[in-house]
């Protein structure tokens, strides 16, 4: 008999153990899914901690490169308006350079051709006085040579003149016509061959200023030609 009771409790062991085994293990299956997404929302996070820090870093890059580039561009500007500033001050430099340049070459002409203007008007004043004291003479007691004397130290007194201020007159040695330092204004008819293209008279100086030649020397050259007996010779005017 008391094994029938052992048989019977060890029965309801069992049938108790088999009611309490489906509740316990959808337990467990509800605990390991309550357990499953706070995995997945970890798992989440950790990407997004993961992305949100490469963004920032790649912010940071861009800010930086940024800034590195507007630090140029904040040089380049400086370095532009500093060129500017110094062209601006060159030009203004070199315009004052070229006035103060102008004045004194204005300056240095003005001494140059007022000291030769002083001369002149010297000249003039001594032929207005040499005129008013032969205007004063009576006609038969005029001395023509003396006044040729007068009239002949004039040219020499202007070549005084132009010798201070450096131009020289000039007269070409030989009878070799230099195109040069010469201008012909008179031809002369030779029947010579050898004389062709030779200087035949010099009719007025040249001058020169230094090596310049501001006016060259006037003459007559002979012209070649076969002429008959009773015109050996001729004149021609340029």
């Amino acid at each position: 008999m008391n094994d029938t009771r052992v048989e019977e409790f060890n029965m309801d062991i069992s049938a108790e153990k088999e009611t309490e085994s489906p509740e316990l293990h959808d337990n467990f299956v509800e605990d390991q899914k309550s357990t499953e997404p706070s995995q997945d929302i970890s798992t989440e996070n950790d990407t997004d901690d993961s992305n949100n820090s490469s963004r920032f870093k790649d912010d940071h890059e861009v800010s930086t490169k940024l800034d590195s580039i507007s630090s140029q561009i904040d040089g380049l500007q400086n370095e532009f308006l500093s060129k500017l500033k110094n062209d601006a001050f060159k030009d203004k430099l070199i315009d004052s350079l070229h006035q103060e340049l102008q004045s004194y070459k204005t300056d240095l002409i003005k001494k140059h051709v007022q000291s030769m203007v002083v001369d002149v008007i010297k000249i003039i004043d001594d032929i207005r006085k040499l005129s008013e004291h032969y205007q004063s003479i009576k006609p038969e007691d005029l001395e023509p040579a003396k006044l040729l004397q007068i009239l002949e130290r004039i040219p020499g007194d202007l070549e005084d003149i132009f010798f201070y201020q450096g131009v020289k007159p000039f007269t070409c040695s030989g009878n070799d016509f230099d195109a040069t330092r010469q201008r012909v204004l008179k031809r002369v008819i030779t029947s010579d061959a050898s004389l062709e293209n030779k200087v035949a008279e010099s009719l007025k100086p040249g001058y020169e200023w230094g090596d310049k030649v501001i006016r060259p020397e006037i003459v007559a050259v002979y012209l070649y030609q076969k002429l008959s007996e009773e015109h050996e010779t001729g004149i021609y005017n340029e």
